[in-house]
């Protein structure tokens, strides 16, 4: 799969995968895995599915949730959803990578929606939880961030060089 742009997803990937975004379909793949792949993964899916519904989000920034959650819901894988253990990897991998790319614009009233949905799944799951997931994928964001950052000044820097010559 061709990398472009920026952030970690192609338009490729992002156009194979947007069809397969469907509410039904979407709401089929959490019954029938939800409790199975466990609290993290469900609430980073959850995370994405409130993101993609929130006018706070700009609509340029939903191609990677698109992406991603069509990924999810799709049953075609990198790593096929039915092999055990592992078959979550790649779906959990993308998830991460969406939330990478729009970390800083998840607001606190996403956060709350998504830790509701995730708690009728999982009834138990404490506020603890939450933070520490939540440190994970704002940690994505933050190393994305920074890697454009020295992207853009690197290319600053060779254009400023290539100026004085």
């Amino acid at each position: 799969m061709k990398m472009d742009n920026e952030v970690v997803f192609s338009n490729e990937l992002v156009s194979k995968y947007e069809k397969e975004h469907d509410e039904n379909k979407f709401w089929n793949k959490i019954k029938k895995v939800g409790s199975k792949i466990g609290i993290t993964p469900i609430y980073l899916v959850f995370l994405l599915y409130h993101s993609i519904k929130s006018s706070s989000i700009p609509m340029m920034n939903k191609a990677p949730i698109i992406g991603a959650l069509g990924y999810f819901i799709s049953f075609v894988d990198i790593v096929p959803d039915i092999t055990p253990l592992v078959g979550y990897c790649d779906d959990v991998t993308i998830v991460i990578g969406a939330l990478a790319a729009i970390a800083t614009q998840i607001t606190e009233k996403i956060r709350e929606e998504a830790k509701g949905s995730t708690r009728k799944i999982f009834t138990e799951v404490t506020d603890e939880e939450f933070s520490i997931i939540d440190n994970m994928y704002k940690k994505s964001g933050d190393a994305v961030n920074t890697a454009n950052i020295m992207k853009k000044m690197k290319k600053d820097t060779r254009k400023n060089e290539n100026s004085f010559k």
